[in-house]
């Protein structure tokens, strides 16, 4: 299971987690590879990485909103232990330290509009091409609705689980300790969706 904040349970103790409830539902092991903070190209670099390796029987993406991105960049000049970096950006947010805040804003400010839709659409389709080329079991949805609308145009309709439902801003949501993230209600709900996919692939 692979994602950000939403599956790696941010606020939420483990044990009611999407991932969680869905290893018990098909007594299955898992790893929970969720990131606060993480983006599709983040998702894409870390399944290319470890899929050829772990070859798992199925792999269940939650992805996260259009526009986050990870950036490789060069270390910090005072720092000799590592070449580079990678740093989570997020429009309109960058890093309180000033040297990745910099590289950021740079980042920022060459982007053109579709920039984002096109990584995106690279990056599913990278996706989509590995697991079919490992024989890996592939379910994806997004707690993002465009995004989720999005995945329609590449990956097969059987592969496409209900969309993550969740507002932070709603008052009326179930929230996680955090008072931010998702708390028990939409995680259950979102397992639920996948149990019945995975169910209805099984007919």
């Amino acid at each position: 299971m692979i994602g950000c904040s939403f599956t790696f349970g941010e606020g939420l103790p483990f044990q009611l987690t999407w991932p969680y409830l869905i290893s018990k539902k098909f007594n299955c092991s898992f790893e929970n590879l969720g990131y606060p903070g993480a983006s599709i190209s983040r998702i894409t670099r870390v399944l290319t990485a470890i899929l050829p390796i772990k070859k798992p029987k199925r792999v269940i993406i939650l992805f996260p909103t259009l526009g986050r991105q990870e950036l490789f960049i060069d270390a910090v000049p005072t720092d000799k232990s590592t070449n580079y970096l990678t740093v989570n950006y997020t429009p309109n947010y960058p890093p309180s330290e000033t040297y990745f805040a910099k590289v950021c804003m740079d980042y920022e400010n060459s982007l053109t509009s579709h920039i984002d839709l096109v990584d995106m659409y690279k990056n599913f389709h990278i996706i989509k091409l590995l697991a079919d080329s490992l024989d890996i079991q592939l379910v994806v949805s997004s707690w993002d609705p465009d995004v989720h609308e999005k995945l329609f145009d590449v990956f097969d309709e059987s592969q496409i689980s209900a969309h993550f439902h969740y507002l932070a801003q709603d008052k009326k949501s179930d929230k996680a300790r955090d008072g931010m993230h998702p708390g028990t209600h939409p995680n259950e709900v979102f397992a639920n969706g996948i149990e019945y996919l995975l169910n209805q692939i099984k007919k």
